[in-house]
């Protein structure tokens, strides 16, 4: 099987028409520019193998490989990723709307930006609103935070969420469990 390395640059001495025709062999090979069609995607070892990374939404990938509708998004000399050209699009799909999540957990202190929308960096709908509730509980709970900055589910803690929170000019990272926030009480 020939491998071809995508090249978005034109060549020395390439025509622009030179150049369209190149990528579209790139393109008819499978190789190229791909984003992440679904909320999420998987990266396998091997085509059919087992799974070692997730992708999400909107991200790009680089195929350098096509095979049985499996393309490779790794180079050459790197531990092999192949991802199911299904779950890939060879056009940037649009951005999804913002997700403001349950009325009762809206507050003009959380940031616009601060909290991301499901399928963003793994997080779910559900993750979202356990985000969002924990942020206004956080509101409710700590009148020294002025305002939410961000909101994210913790990577090193289980089943725990943060939002950083503006305290007298600085920012002050704040824990919650998903446990403590479906327990809380939120107010309007």
């Amino acid at each position: 099987m020939e491998i071809v390395e995508p090249d978005a640059a034109p060549k020395f001495g390439e025509s622009g028409p030179e150049m369209a025709r190149r990528e579209a062999a790139d393109r008819a090979a499978g190789v190229g520019s791909y984003w992440v069609s679904g909320d999420v995607a998987t990266e396998h070892s091997s085509p059919g193998g087992a799974v070692v990374n997730r992708v999400y939404y909107r991200q790009k990938l680089t195929a350098y490989e096509r095979r049985d509708g499996w393309v490779r998004t790794t180079q050459d000399g790197f531990t092999p990723r192949w991802t199911r050209l299904s779950q890939l699009t060879d056009t940037q799909p649009p951005e999804k709307p913002a997700y403001a999540g349950p009325a009762d957990y809206a507050d003009d202190r959380i940031m616009p930006d601060a909290i991301p929308n499901p399928g963003e960096d793994g997080l779910t709908r559900a993750d979202i609103d356990i985000i969002r509730k924990g942020a206004k509980m956080v509101l409710q709970t700590r009148p020294d935070c002025a305002q939410i900055e961000l909101g994210d589910k913790s990577v090193s803690r289980a089943n725990t969420y943060y939002v950083m929170c503006s305290v007298n000019g600085s920012v002050e990272n704040v824990f919650f469990t998903r446990a403590e926030v479906e327990a809380a009480t939120v107010r309007r």
